[in-house]
């Protein structure tokens, strides 16, 4: 299956306004697919250092999907965040996601959770290893 023409989104990417730069996020993270070469930008936005909102829309709509690859590029972004905001933020994405934590998805996420506490990046171990902990603190 074919990534949708994404070039204009790395051009909006960049741009001053953090609208256009958060717009960028959500219509990347529809479009985006494991390998398909805009994980760089969406980690870019996902730690956007002039606008949280452009944080919280692109994690948002990579959670939204219910997928282990949005998932991931979030808690990814997360265990990497430098500003505290921005850190805040991405931990209330997935803290709050109304999307993730619905009663017919919630254990589909605690499965990727748990999925990504093996996971090659040790910041998306950890990061996982945290929100599990979170939800079962009695467990740790």
């Amino acid at each position: 299956m074919a990534c949708p023409d994404t070039d204009g989104d790395d051009i909006d990417a960049d741009s001053p306004l953090w609208s256009v730069r958060a717009a960028a996020g959500r219509r990347l993270a529809a479009a985006a697919a494991e390998g398909a070469g805009v994980d760089g930008v969406l980690h870019r936005l996902l730690l956007d250092a002039r606008d949280t909102g452009v944080t919280q829309v692109t994690a948002e709509a990579l959670l939204e999907r219910g997928d282990g690859y949005g998932l991931r590029a979030v808690l990814r972004a997360l265990a990497r965040a430098q500003d505290m905001g921005t850190a805040d933020q991405l931990g209330a994405a997935i803290d709050c996601d109304p999307h993730g934590w619905t009663e017919a998805r919630a254990d589909r996420r605690i499965h990727q959770l748990r999925e990504l506490t093996s996971d090659e990046d040790a910041g998306v171990r950890a990061e996982a290893a945290a929100v599990l902990a979170s939800l079962h603190p009695s467990d740790h």
